[in-house]
């Protein structure tokens, strides 16, 4: 789990943090900053 940056912004409001799995950072390999029109989403 990698909240480290949350922690840091959150020192002075020390608000609650939720980590929430289906909103982490994700790899698409060969498809890492290729803009979506350039392949099939349907292909996969």
């Amino acid at each position: 789990m990698h909240m480290q940056t949350a922690q840091i912004i959150n020192r002075e409001s020390n608000i609650p943090m939720v980590f929430d799995e289906r909103l982490s950072e994700k790899d698409f390999g060969e498809f890492e900053g290729m803009p979506n029109t350039e392949f099939d989403y349907e292909a996969f």
